[in-house]
């Protein structure tokens, strides 16, 4: 929930033409709370995406610079008490979480898959029926359509474009972080469904068009 709420956040932090300090204390909060429920995963997921959406449209200016660097002051300034809390009762206890986190404890949690390189996509063509069927259709048919629009009418993209844009970029780019991991669990696709489910919505929302 709060990654979502962070890539939500950070969507319209990257493409809305002026978002305002609103738009940084929401992402600042929710990211905080995220990393506090699950680590670095959440950072690394909004870093990804901001910096895919930066790469392609060259579009950070000043003010959004300086409201993503306010963003993560208000998410430091969320997690910081619990770090600080641990440090002070479990002197160790941030360091264990730091070395399970970087996968220092090996194949012994049980999370490495025999079918890794498969597992995941099993996973979602599985789970995401009865839909599976008619979205393996309804995406190709979608852009192609889309690309037939902007091949005959040029214009820029809109703002609820951009921001479907940017949650694909979200779930492509998570997705290939956690196939790439050697440890793989159903659950840990979790935070990247909900932008994948909006995705889907937008493609289904052209099929039916």
């Amino acid at each position: 929930f709060f990654t979502f709420a962070a890539l939500l956040a950070a969507a319209w932090l990257a493409c809305a033409p002026k978002p305002g300090v609103l738009c940084a204390l929401a992402l600042g909060s929710s990211l905080g709370l995220a990393i506090l429920c699950k680590g670095h995963i959440p950072l690394l997921l909004v870093l990804a995406a901001l910096a895919a959406e930066a790469a392609r449209r060259r579009a950070f200016d000043m003010r959004k610079t300086l409201l993503f660097v306010a963003a993560l002051a208000v998410a430091a300034a969320v997690t910081a008490p619990w770090v600080c809390a641990v440090s002070a009762r479990l002197p160790e206890g941030l360091h264990t979480l730091l070395r399970e986190a970087s996968g220092g404890q090996g194949e012994e949690m049980g999370h490495v898959q025999s079918d890794r390189y498969k597992f995941y996509f099993e996973q979602l063509l599985f789970g995401l029926l009865p839909w599976t069927p008619l979205l393996l259709v309804a995406w190709p048919m979608a852009a192609k359509r889309l690309k037939r629009q902007r091949r005959a009418h040029p214009a820029p993209l809109s703002l609820p474009e951009l921001l479907e844009r940017f949650l694909c970029w979200a779930f492509v780019l998570g997705f290939v972080g956690f196939y790439l991991f050697p440890k793989q669990q159903i659950y840990y696709l979790l935070p990247i469904l909900p932008p994948l489910a909006l995705c889907a919505g937008a493609a289904l929302a052209r099929l039916n068009q």
